[in-house]
């Protein structure tokens, strides 16, 4: 039903338009009416039923409206995620290895060495150690000078060339780069995984050092320079 004065539509059987009060029901709703104004009319009165508290219910927000709003809160949270995750994976802290000190990202732990050694035990290492946490491996050989180590006495660049030939038996070897002291490759972990290594040879008077960085080879582009900065931050004590 529809109110002939302002027009509201509602439910047939009310005796009052419940926007404006007027009167609907019975056979006198014909009954002319002059100069009506909102409300119910004074004759009619006693038939006035309106409800004060009526408010026309308001119309609540398109599904498309409310799809958008979450997809915006979502990329807004994948957004802050991501940046809580570059934040806690860029950390970093300088390390002291006893006879040197360099700076890594938090969490390294040292871890057993057992392959790592037995793969450049025959080279004559005075020490070689490993230290990793979920992303990055760091490891490094020492060359005393005063052990007389053949390796301390060849100078980075044929250290260098020594590891290249030496590392073509690696599974899925891939020379990237290489220079005077230093080499980049890809090769195969235990798990079988493509890794990225950056090697990193330091002649200091106490002896030579072979440093290694490594992750894997998909995240070779985020750590790439990182691994740089972090061998320029080599100091030996």
């Amino acid at each position: 039903m529809k109110c002939s004065l302002c027009g509201f539509e509602f439910q047939d059987g009310a005796q009052n338009c419940p926007a404006c009060g007027n009167f609907i029901g019975r056979a006198d709703q014909n009954r002319p009416v002059n100069n009506p104004m909102y409300g119910a009319q004074q004759s009619f009165v006693p038939n006035y039923n309106y409800n004060y508290n009526f408010r026309p219910a308001k119309k609540g927000h398109s599904i498309v409206f409310k799809v958008a709003i979450g997809l915006f809160v979502a990329f807004v949270a994948f957004i802050l995620l991501c940046v809580g995750v570059y934040y806690i994976g860029s950390r970093t802290k300088e390390y002291d290895f006893g006879k040197f000190t360099i700076t890594l990202p938090t969490g390294m732990e040292k871890q057993p060495n057992s392959g790592f050694g037995k793969a450049y035990g025959n080279l004559g290492a005075t020490e070689a150690k490993i230290y990793e946490n979920s992303r990055v491996r760091f490891a490094y050989l020492y060359f005393s000078k005063d052990d007389k180590s053949i390796f301390a006495s060849l100078g980075p660049e044929l250290i260098v060339n020594s590891l290249s030939e030496g590392l073509k038996d690696d599974r899925g070897y891939l020379e990237l780069d290489k220079g005077e002291d230093y080499i980049k490759y890809n090769a195969k972990n235990n798990d079988d995984e493509m890794t990225y290594c950056h090697v990193k040879v330091k002649d200091e008077k106490n002896g030579v050092y072979v440093l290694f960085l490594i992750c894997n080879e998909e995240n070779q582009s985020n750590y790439e320079k990182k691994f740089n900065s972090w061998f320029d931050s080599f100091k030996v004590k």
